[in-house]
């Protein structure tokens, strides 16, 4: 068997990092000064590999400690860390801000430049991706226990130098406690009021005749219950800690505030806006009907049902239209039945979560410690949002032989009989592909499926990681770190109450038996008995059918899973152990040298009818994919104090990074192997403190951005379309 170049050189590589094994720094460790046998606490900053640090970062950093999350009562990671100016909560993610389209994870968007290129760090180390499906494979930070967070750094100069290609916007790095002792428990209870007062609102909730909501509402029952317990080990040499924390909220529609009761239109006087697309009742859309080779000009006119032909705004013969049903099951011109569908859609989802996991280290020797982190979390989030319907061009023709419609829907959607052909003046032979005589003619059907109920889609996400690692001092100087990382997240993703567009297609295209029963035709010709007709569609305020919402609504279940292995080395030390300084400089320069192998792989699978994009109104068809990628970095620092203490140079510094990256893909799912190449990144900056209170910052950078496991593999799709 061939072995890869990029698994070769892997090989190389474990050999320098052997060499390399005597020689690192730990990233949370002690050390005695031979001095004064003071201890001095190892100090991390995001932005940099490097321990205790011996210049200020030229990367600006945002720290935020965990009494803030006390003072605002915060009980989501992700919505303390979005009040700060440079962060943004990544596009479909869940927050208490938006539900409607989430895909039940939480990310970080730094700078607006896409949640993909925020790397998010966990003392130090990457957080798995979120989800294996579209717009959720950044980091979800449910992961990462809050009862534990000492403190959140955010750096947003870019990091790519440092962390590599996913860090372009910046990074975000939440350090826990790590000498917890003793046993904490904290409940939370949360709710939100309203008091839904706003005249001007429930004035434009009157005019399109929605009820109204009044008065004070108490919703979004919020519970947050950890227990965090933790011990110092044999006399101060480690330390274990253990958490557990349930979440649950219940949710806010909509429909529960007269601000958001309705989609509001624009204009100095509020009003409710609509779909137009998924109206309630019916709407008819029909377009020109063109014979073969024919032009517009040609279009067959639209009748009225006392055989008049229809004119438009202009007074010419109208070949196209759009009409809408009212109530006593006349047309109206253009779209009057515009569906409101806010009050079934979310302000906040529903959420439960269960998060649980260790931490620990213990110094096994004077000069070695062992580390490990373990998370676990379980998070389940369905969402309910307004019904499905035949939106658009999902169904795109209509039966003239259908015994519910009127004259005057007849004379508008499939003309008059031509006394030539005996059949309709609109059934006729296009370059669309239409047949003539076939008792079809074009005509677009839009009808919210309010006798459905809301659509659902419950996400359940199940991910964990683990970390495990040794780290020490030799030659009193020269600090070492070596670990491994492995983590997976699995996705089942099940909706219901999503209209099927086969079973749609046939409950919409009705006629009579041979008894006269109102019936599909795919009852009649045996291609489905089961089939049950949509007669409210074409009859305000019909009779259903109990039936109806199972016949078309075919639950569909998509599964997913991502994995991801990281084994990392790294090695530093201060130069000014061995007499290299500035000559106006009390400290050396610092040096840091690693390497860093990961493995990245994604699988997603749906069932037959999801993958065949049978499910309207949910986004499209789910498209499987399989698919890994390998990467090598090796990586180095150099931060180098030039002038410290002197008058109008407190502090005068350089650093630099260069990190060498090597790819390598496969396409499993088809067999295919994938590109190799090999790129080089690198920073270059610089710090001036003429005064303490006072610093100036520098920086050039060569970022690059690779694509991810997801964004090689993830098949190109088309979405909702109308």
């Amino acid at each position: 068997m061939k072995t890869s170049g990029l698994r070769a050189r892997l090989i190389k590589a474990t050999a320098i990092t052997t060499l390399f094994g005597t020689l690192a720094v730990p990233y949370v460790t002690a050390q005695d000064a031979e001095e004064d046998e003071a201890v001095q606490e190892t100090v991390i900053v995001t932005g940099s590999r490097i321990v205790n640090s011996n210049i200020s970062s030229s990367s600006p950093v945002t720290s935020v400690g965990a009494d803030a999350f006390d003072l605002r009562g915060t009980v989501d990671t992700i919505d303390l860390v979005n009040t700060l100016p440079q962060a943004t909560v990544g596009a479909n993610s869940q927050n208490s801000s938006f539900a409607n389209g989430a895909n039940g994870t939480s990310t970080l968007d730094l700078r607006g430049l896409g949640a993909t290129r925020t790397l998010v760090l966990s003392n130090g180390k990457r957080l798995p991706p979120g989800s294996p499906l579209n717009g959720g494979y950044a980091s979800d930070v449910n992961l990462i226990p809050a009862p534990l967070v000492e403190r959140v750094e955010i750096v947003t100069g870019g990091a790519s130098a440092v962390y590599g290609s996913d860090a372009v916007a910046g990074v975000a790095n939440f350090i826990l406690r790590s000498d917890f002792e003793g046993v904490e428990v904290d409940l939370q209870y949360g709710l939100n009021q309203f008091d839904n007062s706003n005249r001007q609102l429930q004035s434009a909730l009157d005019a399109i005749g929605e009820d109204n909501v009044s008065g004070r509402a108490t919703t979004n029952d919020t519970y947050d219950f950890s227990v965090v317990m933790g011990s110092n080990l044999d006399d101060g040499r480690g330390n274990a800690t253990v958490y557990f924390r349930y979440f649950e909220n219940e949710g806010i529609d909509q429909g529960e505030r007269d601000f958001s009761r309705c989609a509001l239109a624009e204009g100095a006087t509020p009003s409710c806006l609509g779909s137009n697309q998924g109206p309630f009742p019916t709407s008819f859309v029909v377009s020109p009907a063109i014979p073969t080779g024919g032009l517009p000009a040609d279009a067959v006119p639209l009748y009225n049902a006392d055989g008049t032909v229809r004119v438009n705004a202009n007074g010419d013969p109208a070949t196209s239209g759009a009409f809408s049903l009212n109530d006593d099951n006349t047309l109206a011109s253009g779209f009057t039945n515009a569906f409101n569908f806010n009050p079934q859609n979310p302000i906040r989802r529903e959420t439960e979560r269960f998060n649980a996991g260790f931490l620990g280290h213990y110094e096994m020797t004077p000069n070695i410690e062992a580390y490990s982190e373990f998370g676990f979390s379980k998070s389940t989030s369905p969402a309910v949002i307004a019904p499905s319907a035949a939106f658009g061009n999902n169904i795109n023709q209509v039966n003239c032989d259908n015994p519910l419609l009127t004259a005057e829907q007849i004379s508008a959607i499939c003309g008059i009989i031509d006394e030539e052909t005996g059949f309709y003046t609109r059934d006729i032979e296009t370059d669309n592909k239409d047949v003539a005589g076939d008792g079809i003619v074009q005509a677009e059907i839009r009808r919210r499926f309010v006798e459905g109920g809301g659509r659902t889609d419950t996400r359940t996400l199940t991910n964990f990681r683990f970390i495990g690692g040794l780290r020490g001092t030799v030659m009193d100087h020269i600090d070492w770190d070596v670990f491994g990382q492995v983590a997976q997240t699995d996705l089942n993703r099940l909706q219901t109450n999503q209209v099927t567009a086969v079973n749609l297609g046939r409950s919409l295209d009705i006629v009579e038996d041979e008894d006269g029963n109102i019936v599909c035709r795919s009852v009649v010709n045996g291609t489905d008995p089961n089939c049950i007709p949509f007669v409210s569609a074409f009859v305000v305020g019909a009779e259903v059918d109990p039936g109806l919402a199972a016949y078309v609504d075919t639950p569909t279940l998509t599964t997913g899973s991502i994995e991801q292995f990281v084994y990392g080395a790294s090695a530093q030390t201060d130069l000014g152990n061995y007499g290299v300084a500035s000559p106006w400089a009390e400290d050396g320069p610092n040096v840091l040298v690693g390497i860093e192998y990961r493995r990245d792989g994604i699988r997603a699978q749906a069932d037959g009818t999801n993958r065949a994009g049978g499910v309207v109104g949910s986004g499209g068809a789910v498209l499987p994919t399989e698919g890994e990628t390998d990467l090598v970095e090796y990586f180095a620092e150099i931060q180098v104090p030039l002038v410290q203490g002197m008058e109008f140079a407190q502090e005068l510094g350089v650093s630099a990074a260069i990190r060498s990256s090597d790819y390598e893909s496969i396409d499993i799912l088809n067999g295919v192997q994938g590109g190799e190449f090999s790129v080089n990144t690198y920073s270059v900056g610089t710090t001036w403190s003429p005064v303490d209170d006072i610093r100036f910052r520098a920086q050039f950078q060569r970022a690059i951005r690779a694509p991810n496991v997801f964004e090689l593999f993830n098949p190109a799709n088309t979405n909702l379309s109308s």
